[in-house]
């Protein structure tokens, strides 16, 4: 791993170094807001009550039920 890094210090400028870990993190920022946006799918059924549970299609249910089971 050292070696690894000595390489990419070499490679690598001290503001490309920058850069690179600027994008990543925005790139972690970006996935967050996409996992905690409240109209995809596994958030809707965090909120669901039981009664909009019992209108879902049975073959939902039984593809999404150990998530459904574990929230």
């Amino acid at each position: 791993m050292e070696t690894e890094q000595a390489a990419f210090k070499a490679r690598v400028s001290e503001k490309e170094a920058d850069i690179m870990a600027a994008e990543r993190l925005a790139m972690f920022q970006m996935q967050r807001e996409y996992i905690d946006d409240p109209d995809k799918w596994w958030n809707r059924l965090v909120t669901m009550t039981e009664p909009e549970m019992k209108l879902m299609p049975m073959g939902f249910i039984r593809k999404y039920g150990s998530y459904l089971t574990n929230i």
